[in-house]
């Protein structure tokens, strides 16, 4: 199992605190069965995380987790402010992991939404996964809108894959 939206690094965000914070979080999900965390800190006005920073952390966690011999493995990504989002140079977004995310079909609206970000991101028509976002629940007015503002983004020259 794979959780693709975690706060498993220390000290970046409203996550835990220390290395044996994130430990202890990594543990539980191992013993439930997961597999893969992407590491989603904050990234917006109240916390301007980097993909250096996040790298680093991750790779940090990663070494911890090998060595406390717990079977989970760290991946980085990063929860986006949608209002910093849309602002992004896709280059930002990509140095963000944004662009790995470029080929999961997610089912909730939320998920849909952030990978026509991603899609954005990796310079792929985010529209499709846009459009799956807004049939699977009503948006909120400001969301509906955001999204609408993201399909009808000039960055995407590549169709949808």
């Amino acid at each position: 199992m794979i959780d693709l939206h975690c706060h498993v690094l220390p000290g970046i965000d409203d996550g835990p605190e220390t290395i044996e914070g994130s430990l202890s979080l990594a543990r539980a999900a191992s013993a439930g069965g997961t597999r893969t965390l992407v590491a989603t800190p904050h990234v917006n006005l109240r916390y301007p995380n980097d993909a250096a920073t996040i790298a680093r952390l991750v790779g940090e966690l990663n070494e911890r987790l090998a060595a406390e011999r717990i079977a989970i493995e760290v991946r980085p990504g990063a929860e986006i402010a949608l209002t910093s989002a849309i602002n992004m140079a896709p280059a930002r977004l990509a140095e963000l992991g944004l662009a790995q995310a470029a080929g999961l079909e997610p089912h909730s609206w939320e998920d849909q939404f952030w990978l026509g970000v991603a899609r954005a991101a990796a310079g792929v028509d985010p529209r499709a996964a846009v459009a799956r976002a807004i049939a699977l629940d009503p948006l909120e007015p400001g969301l509906r809108n955001a999204a609408r503002r993201l399909a009808s983004s000039s960055r995407c020259s590549r169709p949808p894959s």
